[in-house]
């Protein structure tokens, strides 16, 4: 959506909610808006900065015009429930396995 003929994106995710907008203020009506709507259930809190968590996923704007999208922290939860302990020459250049 277009506000102030600036892109407005919001992603939703069951209670998880990010928006960006290259103005404070059109963000901060979006979250006054949508308290008013459902706050009376949670209350929705805005996060502002660079770098933010959503959804497992660590989105990191720091450098201009670039999203940097990394998932450490999850890929590491997987590792420590995996049955089998994987080493560090257990890496692959490709999906493919070592004999494809």
């Amino acid at each position: 959506m277009m506000v102030n003929k600036k892109q407005l994106t919001i992603r939703f995710h069951v209670d998880d909610v990010l928006a960006s907008h290259m103005e404070q203020r059109v963000l901060e009506d979006f979250f006054s808006w949508i308290n008013e709507r459902y706050g009376g259930l949670k209350e929705v809190t805005c996060t502002r900065g660079r770098v933010h968590t959503y959804l497992g996923m660590t989105l990191d704007y720091s450098k201009k015009g670039k999203l940097k999208i990394r998932m450490d922290d999850y890929v590491q939860r997987m590792l420590d429930e995996f049955s089998v302990k994987l080493k560090e020459d257990d890496k692959q250049e490709t999906p493919a396995g070592k004999v494809f």
